[in-house]
């Protein structure tokens, strides 16, 4: 039996090149370098604006998720609305006095026969599935059920809960109808559930964003801009949405220390969100200097791993004791 025999999309290697069987489609039938080499290609032929080199690009992209597909099929990602094995896991959010202020609720996965799954996996699945549309309604319910047994403790009752919106669940047209129905059927405090968006999904459609968003924010939902700085950020929408919150982007906090611009650039974000009424939380703090440098400048909370990681609703209670 050949080497390759439960390999059958490869016929043979030679080196760091790959040669596609028949198997795989005539559109991707060409040799694949390392994955580093190939980013490092495909990011010189996208630079070149090359039809061709979009074209392949993306498909070598739809590909690698297909081969993802297979390994995690569309009945198992089911299981991700329904299986109890579906958490939300906490990521305290801290405050510069070092006391808590919340917590960003992350979805964790088992699955059945492969244990825990990325959401770097799973999460592309159920957006190309439209599971993320349930998956979606799921963590919205599910972190106002988590606020309304916190607002019954004293020491929990005024933490925030903050959950990422995906942009295909965003714009479905019963979206504001579905959280609404959520804080009528707990009964929370709506200020404590925020929204964290990114920039690409407010620039699918800006007017509708803003509409929704703004329904929302009457109710006394809080928004937050995801990952600020690493889109196609715009001042002239940042005026107009009813944002409560910016957030700098972890690639910016890790660069503290190494380069001067991310610090330029922290500063700029800080400075301008003071400006504009905003919050600004940083991420992906890991160290002190990355907690110590933006604090004389105004930013009030900080996530990362310098603090906690990600933990379980109940361990993220007992730290709290």
């Amino acid at each position: 039996m050949s080497r390759h025999s439960k390999h059958p999309r490869y016929t043979y290697t030679k080196g760091n090149i790959y040669y596609f069987s028949r198997s795989v489609p005539a559109d991707l039938r060409c040799f694949y370098l390392k994955p580093r080499i190939t980013q490092s290609l495909r990011t010189n032929s996208q630079s070149r604006a090359t039809t061709a080199s979009k074209v392949f690009a993306s498909k070598l992209d739809d590909y690698w998720l297909g081969l993802r597909l297979k390994r995690l099929d569309v009945p198992a990602a089911h299981l991700l609305v329904v299986d109890p094995s579906t958490k939300l896991s906490s990521l305290p959010t801290i405050e510069e006095a070092l006391e808590t202020y919340g917590a960003k609720a992350l979805l964790r996965w088992k699955h059945p026969s492969l244990g825990i799954v990325s959401p770097l996996d799973f999460i592309p699945l159920a957006e190309n599935s439209g599971l993320i549309i349930p998956i979606g309604n799921w963590v919205i319910k599910t972190a106002c059920r988590q606020i309304q047994e916190w607002q019954k403790n004293p020491k929990t009752s005024g933490l925030t809960v903050a959950i990422n919106i995906s942009p295909r669940q965003f714009f479905q047209t019963n979206f504001v109808n579905e959280v609404l129905e959520a804080l009528e059927e707990t009964g929370i405090n709506s200020s404590l559930l925020k929204f964290e968006i990114t920039e690409g999904l407010i620039l699918d459609d800006v007017d509708s964003a803003i509409i929704k968003m703004k329904k929302l924010k009457r109710r006394g939902v809080e928004f937050s801009l995801d990952d600020f700085g690493t889109g196609y950020s715009s001042l002239a929408y940042l005026t107009r949405l009813p944002l409560s919150q910016l957030k700098i982007d972890q690639s910016f906090v890790s660069g503290i220390g190494h380069n001067a611009r991310p610090s330029i650039i922290i500063k700029t974000i800080i400075a301008m969100s003071k400006n504009l009424g905003l919050e600004v939380v940083a991420e992906g703090v890991e160290t002190k200097a990355q907690f110590d440098f933006p604090e004389p400048l105004g930013c009030e909370l900080y996530q990362g791993y310098l603090f906690s990681k990600p933990m379980p609703a109940l361990e993220f209670e007992d730290a709290l004791a």
